[in-house]
């Protein structure tokens, strides 16, 4: 995965809001930031296709094996989130902070699409801002100075994986984005 994209300083702001996040929702730094909890405190709706109400066709079509479908987010002024509960609960926690991460940076939602036969819009793909969100939201769910912390715990990359709730090669990811090793090595 490429962050070419990314304007300087980025990475660094995004490792202070996902410190900051914790830190207002009264959790240490080497905590799990849940995103199911972190959508609640910022007050965004996060709901599966089926809670959302959407036919059962059109669930469907969303949520079964191969759909490529993970998560989107409507209504800017009141973020809803709605995710494909089907998917690993690892997945769903990255799914979810991937639009929590929009949010967060204030995406805009230029031009909304009607897709196939789904009575929802979706967005135009923007390389920028989904490399703004995936790094944003790989950072809120395990941050650099939490890969210290585990680190300094002799912690491997399953018992991260399953103290964090998220998947082993996120972990594999964040731990070479990071150089953590490196620092830990000396």
């Amino acid at each position: 995965m490429s962050f070419n994209n990314l304007k300087r300083g980025f990475k660094s702001d995004s490792e202070k809001k996902a410190l900051s996040l914790r830190e207002e929702m009264g959790l240490k730094h080497y905590f799990p930031l849940d995103a199911f909890n972190l959508a609640t405190y910022l007050k965004i709706t996060v709901v599966t296709p089926e809670e959302f109400g959407l036919d059962d066709k059109s669930c469907l079509d969303l949520t079964q094996e191969g759909s490529g479908w993970s998560a989107l987010t409507i209504n800017p002024a009141n973020p809803i989130i709605i995710h494909n509960g089907k998917h690993a609960p690892t997945r769903q926690q990255s799914n979810i902070m991937h639009e929590i991460a929009h949010i967060i940076c204030k995406h805009p939602f230029p031009s909304m699409n009607m897709i196939s036969d789904l009575p929802i819009p979706l967005r135009h793909y923007n390389i920028i801002f989904e490399e703004e969100a995936n790094w944003l939201g790989y950072n809120m769910l395990l941050p650099r100075k939490a890969l210290q912390w585990c680190k300094s715990k002799s912690m491997s990359n399953s018992q991260i994986a399953d103290y964090y709730n998220i998947s082993p090669e996120l972990v594999k990811m964040r731990i070479q984005l990071t150089g953590i090793n490196k620092q830990f090595r000396y």
